[in-house]
């Protein structure tokens, strides 16, 4: 897929070459509706391989995502920033 610059900015931007990544779940638990993601990305995907990699990719995000939500409300990390050593 190629998206280019909003009008006025085609001088500043160029065009960017994008893949659409579809994946849906396969055999979804019972009482659940599949996951279904729809990623899009500048990464070169030219094989289902390449497909499943950046899905892999995709999926350790939200191990992060849930180690910052951790470190923020569980840790309180930011309050103990905004304080003073006494």
């Amino acid at each position: 897929m190629m998206v280019c610059p909003p009008i006025g900015k085609q001088k500043k931007y160029s065009r960017q070459e994008l893949q659409i990544i579809h994946a849906e779940e396969v055999c979804p638990p019972e009482g659940r509706a599949p996951i279904c993601w729809k990623l899009i990305t500048n990464l070169v995907v030219k094989s289902h391989e390449d497909a499943v990699h950046k899905l892999h990719w995709y999926a350790l995000r939200w191990k992060i995502e849930t180690f910052f939500k951790t470190l923020k409300t569980g840790c309180k990390v930011e309050d103990i920033r905004l304080t003073t050593a006494d």
